[in-house]
């Protein structure tokens, strides 16, 4: 059985239906609150989030830094099952470092997330 969880939004807020929070067995809003929340901020967890945030400038190797910071702030949900086939692909351009994510879900269902890592 594919646990639900609510979806956020990329600012963090919830999504609301009908009045009530979203249902989300995707994994999407799990996706986002990672990349989002910078590595260590998060009390119970200090090795939840991404170091996303330590890109502050585009230079040669900015695409490899966010591909790996990517899979580092995943790596929870891959171990755990929730998704499978991770890919990553970063390409810098106009001062922004857009993130395109691929996995699956524990439901089987190719999803796609695009995260864009402003600098």
């Amino acid at each position: 059985m594919v646990s639900t969880r609510r979806v956020i939004d990329e600012v963090g807020d919830y999504v609301l239906e009908l009045g009530s929070p979203q249902e989300d067995a995707s994994h999407v809003s799990q996706v986002l609150l990672a990349l989002t929340t910078q590595k260590g901020s998060f009390l119970p967890d200090s090795t939840f989030g991404s170091r996303l945030h330590e890109i502050k400038t585009l230079g040669s190797n900015s695409d490899l830094k966010a591909i790996r910071f990517v899979h580092l702030a995943l790596k929870g949900l891959v171990d755990r099952g929730a998704i499978s086939n991770l890919r990553v692909a970063a390409e810098a351009r106009d001062g922004r470092l857009p993130i395109d994510i691929d996995y699956t879900d524990s439901g089987g269902f190719p999803r796609q997330v695009r995260h864009t890592h402003e600098v």
